[in-house]
C-alpha cells in the first residue's frame, strides 16, 4: 500500500514541477494536446547503421530488422485481439521483402543462417515464400524485365513447392523473349521430365514450337509492344464485330503469349455479351494454365456480380460452385471463395466451410464471411466450431464488423480462457459507450486475476479513466488495484482531472 500510494504522489507532483518556470537559455516545451485513442500502427521498419559492413552483412541486418517488425506487429495484434490478418500494408511489404531476400541468401550462402533459424522460418512461411517469389516473378514478366523475373523464378524451384512446374514454364518464356533459346529448350525439357502431367504441358508445346522457330534469330527491340498492340486491335474488333473477334481471342489464348496478354484477353472475353465467349470464359476456369484459371475464376466472379441479368448471374454462380466441387486445387478453391465474398454469396461461402476440413480453407471462407458482413451465419458457425484457432478467428471478424452483444455474450459465457480473454479485449477496442458496462459487468463477475486484467487492458485501450477509478476504488485485491494505478498513470489518461483527483484522494 505504501508503494501505490508513493507511485500516486509521483503521478500528483509530475505535473507540477513540469509546469515550473523554465530557464531563459531553454525554450519552453509546448504543452501536448489531448487526443482520441487511434489504432494501434507499428512504427516504420528501422534498419541499424550499415556503415563498414559487408553487402551481405548488411543484407541480413535488413532481414533481421524486417523480422522482428513482423514479430512486433503479431505481438500487438494478439495481445490487442486484432485481427493477425490485418497487417498494415507497409507491413505485409516487408514481410514479403524479407521472405523473398531469406531465400536469396538461402540458396546462395546456405550457411549464413543456423539450422534453428532456417528450420523455424522454413516451416512456418514456406508456402506464403513461394506464392511471394512467384507473384514477383510474374511481376517483372509483365514489366519486360525479363533477367529479374529468371532469377525469382529459379528462387520458386528451388523451394520445391506447389509452384515448381510454374515457375519452370515462365522461365522457359524470359528465356525466350530474352533470345536464349538453348536456354529455353534446356528448360522446356527439365519442365516436361519432372512434371509428365503439369497443367503446364500444353502451353509448355507451343512455347517449344514457337522457340525452335525463333532459334538463332535475335529479339528485335522494336516488337516489344506488338502484343499490346495486337490486342488493342481486338479489342476494338470486339466492339464492332463481336463474333469475329471470338476466334482471334482463342488463338492469343492458345498462343506463347505472356501472362499479361492472355489476361487482358480474358478480360475482353468476360466484357463480351456473346454466349460463345462466356462459354470460353468458363473452360478456362475449369482447368488448363493455373495462372490462366485463377484470373478466369475471377473474371467470371466479376461477371456475375455485375452483370445486370438475374438469370446470367446465378448461371455464373452455378458455375462457380461446380469448379469449386470438382476442384483438387486449393489455390483454385481459395479464389473461388474470395469471388463469393466479393459478391456476398453467404450460402456457398457456409457450404464450403462445412464442407472441408482444411483449416486453411476454412480460414479464409471465414475471411469471406466477414466481407460479406455475414454476422448470423459467423455466430452461428462459431457454436459449432470445435477448432480453438478458428472460433477465435470468427470472434475477432465479429468484433470487427461491430458485433458488440455476440462478443459480449462470448467474453460472459465462454469456458476456454483464452478465447474468453480475446472476447474482453476485443471489447476493449470497440466504443466505451457500447462496451464499457459490459467491461464492467464482467470484472465484477470474474473470478480469476487472467479475466481481471484483460479487462483492466481492455478498459486501458479504450481511455476509460472513470471505469477503471471506479474498479480501482472496490478492489481490494493490491495486486490487481496497483496495475489499474499503473495502467491510470503510465498513459494519456494521467492529465484527466477525474485521475488526478482520484490519486489525490488516494494519498489522504
Amino acid at each position: 500500500m505504501k508503494k501505490l500510494m508513493l507511485l500516486a504522489l509521483v503521478c500528483v507532483m509530475v505535473p507540477a514541477v513540469a509546469g515550473a518556470q523554465t530557464p531563459k537559455s531553454v525554450p519552453p516545451v509546448p504543452a501536448v494536446p489531448v487526443v482520441a485513442p487511434t489504432p494501434k500502427v507499428m512504427p516504420a521498419i528501422v534498419i541499424p547503421d550499415l556503415a563498414g559492413l559487408s553487402a551481405l552483412d548488411a543484407q541480413e541486418m535488413k532481414i533481421r530488422a524486417m523480422e522482428a517488425q513482423m514479430q512486433a506487429e503479431a505481438m500487438a495484434q494478439t495481445l490487442s485481439g486484432t485481427r493477425t490478418e490485418a497487417l498494415t500494408e507497409a507491413t505485409r511489404r516487408a514481410m514479403d521483402e524479407a521472405r523473398m531476400k531469406m531465400d536469396e541468401l538461402r540458396i546462395t550462402r546456405p550457411m549464413l543462417y543456423d539450422l534453428d533459424m532456417t528450420q523455424t522460418f522454413a516451416s512456418t512461411w514456406s508456402n506464403d515464400n513461394e506464392r511471394s517469389v512467384y507473384e514477383r516473378g510474374q511481376s517483372a514478366l509483365s514489366q519486360r524485365q525479363y533477367e529479374q523475373a529468371i532469377t525469382r523464378f529459379d528462387q520458386a524451384i528451388a523451394l520445391k513447392g506447389t509452384r515448381t512446374d510454374g515457375a519452370l514454364y515462365w522461365k522457359a518464356w524470359a528465356q525466350y523473349k530474352l533470345g536464349r533459346s538453348s536456354d529455353a529448350t534446356a528448360t522446356l525439357a527439365e519442365l516436361q521430365k519432372s512434371f509428365k502431367d503439369s497443367k503446364y504441358s500444353s502451353d509448355a508445346r507451343v512455347l517449344e514450337a514457337e522457340v525452335k522457330k525463333s532459334a538463332g534469330q535475335a529479339m528485335r527491340p522494336e516488337n516489344a509492344d506488338d502484343e499490346d498492340l495486337k490486342l488493342l486491335a481486338i479489342q476494338s474488333l470486339s466492339n464492332s464485330d463481336p463474333e469475329r473477334a471470338i476466334p482471334l481471342l482463342q488463338g492469343v489464348l492458345n498462343s506463347a503469349g505472356s501472362l499479361k496478354l492472355k489476361d487482358r484477353a480474358l478480360f475482353v472475353l468476360a466484357s463480351s455479351s456473346q454466349p460463345q465467349a462466356h462459354t470460353m470464359l468458363v473452360n478456362i476456369a475449369k482447368g488448363g494454365n493455373p495462372d490462366l484459371q485463377l484470373k478466369a475464376i475471377r473474371y467470371l466472379g466479376i461477371s456475375a456480380r455485375s452483370s445486370k441479368n438475374s438469370s446470367t448471374s446465378s448461371t455464373s454462380q452455378t458455375e462457380l460452385a461446380d469448379i469449386y466441387a470438382s476442384a483438387t486445387n486449393d489455390d483454385v478453391k481459395r479464389a473461388i471463395l474470395q469471388t463469393w465474398g466479393s459478391s456476398g454469396n453467404r450460402m456457398a461461402l457456409v457450404s464450403a466451410i462445412g464442407g472441408t476440413q482444411v483449416v486453411d480453407l476454412r480460414r479464409e471462407g471465414i475471411n469471406q464471411l466477414g466481407s460479406a458482413q455475414a454476422g448470423p451465419e459467423l455466430w452461428a458457425m462459431y457454436q459449432k466450431e470445435t477448432n480453438k484457432e478458428l472460433k477465435m478467428q470468427i470472434l475477432s471478424t465479429l468484433a470487427s464488423m461491430g458485433a458488440y452483444d455476440k462478443v459480449i455474450e462470448v467474453a460472459k459465457t465462454e469456458k476456454e480462457a483464452d478465447i474468453r480473454n480475446r472476447a474482453i479485449r476485443s471489447l476493449g477496442s470497440m466504443k466505451a459507450d457500447r462496451s464499457g458496462a459490459a467491461l464492467m459487468e464482467i470484472y465484477a463477475a470474474a473470478s480469476d486475476t487472467d479475466a481481471k486484467t484483460a479487462v483492466i487492458q481492455g478498459l486501458a485501450n479504450q481511455n476509460n479513466a472513470d471505469a477503471l477509478i471506479t474498479l480501482a476504488r472496490k478492489e481490494t485485491n493490491v495486486d490487481l488495484k496497483r496495475r489499474m494505478v499503473q495502467t491510470l498513470t503510465s498513459s494519456s489518461m494521467a492529465k484527466n482531472k477525474a485521475v488526478q483527483d482520484f490519486l489525490v484522494e488516494f494519498i489522504k
